[in-house]
């Protein structure tokens, strides 16, 4: 978790300075960072939220993708059979 100070310098850095900033909460807080590989790997254990975009060790997420709705000629809409079928569950789902 980050601390305040360091949620507000990630908020103010640029493309310039992100890694420098970085650099500083790794030094100060180095528990604040997922590992994503190795030995030390930290984010199989965590839960998203939302679907990650791309492949990542996890636990689990609360919610998958739900592609959009698609619009009928009437103007109403109608979701994917697929979808619809997932509409409601929000259990955890295994990584």
């Amino acid at each position: 978790m980050h601390l305040p100070r360091h949620q507000q310098m990630l908020k103010q850095a640029t493309p310039e300075t992100i890694k420098v900033v970085e650099e500083k909460i790794r030094q100060e807080n180095p528990e604040a960072f997922h590992v994503e590989t190795g030995e030390h790997e930290t984010l199989s254990k965590r839960t998203f939220m939302d679907e990650p975009c791309h492949p990542l060790p996890m636990a689990g997420f609360c919610y998958g993708y739900q592609p959009p709705a698609k619009k009928k000629a009437d103007g109403g809409s109608e979701a994917e059979p697929e979808a619809a079928a997932e509409i409601g569950e929000l259990a955890v789902t295994e990584g």
